[in-house]
């Protein structure tokens, strides 16, 4: 059988988009690995499915009775916690900030419908601005492969060849209609904590758009 070392993101994402996907003198000029973690689009919930037009009658009542108990239980966990950590974490920690926010005031802006009701992992596709257009690409491997062995030992990897893998476009628009906004601060509901974060902005043309936290990706 043959041997491939296993494609890793980190590594292997841009030397794969330089043969595979850019034309001739087209330059990056952003690329990040994250995926969608999280929704603030208007009438949907933060996975990214349609919001319910409106709670059940039965729904709110039980929610209006259960506020008053709440909230006493939630800062009684505060009072006794020790050396200032919280007793329940699972039950009052609010969560870190999301690295990575598709965002938009309508249902089904041009953001949600780039995602095509799918929100990427981390690792699992590229964000990639480059002169000439700003894309969205998924890695997939080839199901062409079977049987075929992937080595992963350091030692033995280095000559290997790389597994193949196929890139889909996901999304693809001409750099003059999309805004980058490297490093912008944004609020976020108070389900966070902390409260704000910053991000890389990249804004499409009808006004919806992605924040990305970015990581530096390896150019060799």
């Amino acid at each position: 059988m043959n041997e491939y070392r296993a494609f890793v993101p980190e590594r292997d994402a841009n030397p794969l988009l330089q043969s595979r996907y850019l034309a001739a003198g087209e330059r990056i000029s952003w690329i990040s690995l994250e995926g969608v973690q999280h929704y603030l689009v208007t009438g949907r919930e933060p996975k990214g499915g349609a919001r319910p037009k409106r709670e059940s009658t039965w729904w709110l009542l039980l929610k209006i009775m259960l506020v008053p108990i709440w909230w006493p239980l939630r800062w009684a966990f505060w009072v006794f916690a020790e050396n200032g950590d919280r007793l329940f974490p699972p039950w009052t920690a609010r969560p870190k900030p999301p690295r990575s926010i598709a965002f938009g005031s309508q249902l089904d802006c041009m953001a949600v419908r780039a995602l095509r009701d799918r929100t990427w992992a981390k690792g699992a596709g590229v964000w990639l601005l480059t002169d000439r257009r700003f894309a969205r690409l998924t890695f997939d491997r080839d199901p062409k492969l079977g049987g075929q062995v992937f080595s992963r030992g350091e030692a033995r990897t280095a000559t290997l060849p790389r597994e193949p893998v196929n890139l889909t476009v996901d999304l693809e628009i001409p750099a003059s209609q999309v805004r980058f906004e490297p490093n912008l601060e944004r609020r976020l509901p108070k389900d966070f904590d902390p409260r704000a974060a910053v991000y890389h902005r990249i804004t499409l043309p009808d006004g919806s758009g992605f924040d990305i936290c970015a990581d530096p990706v390896e150019s060799g």
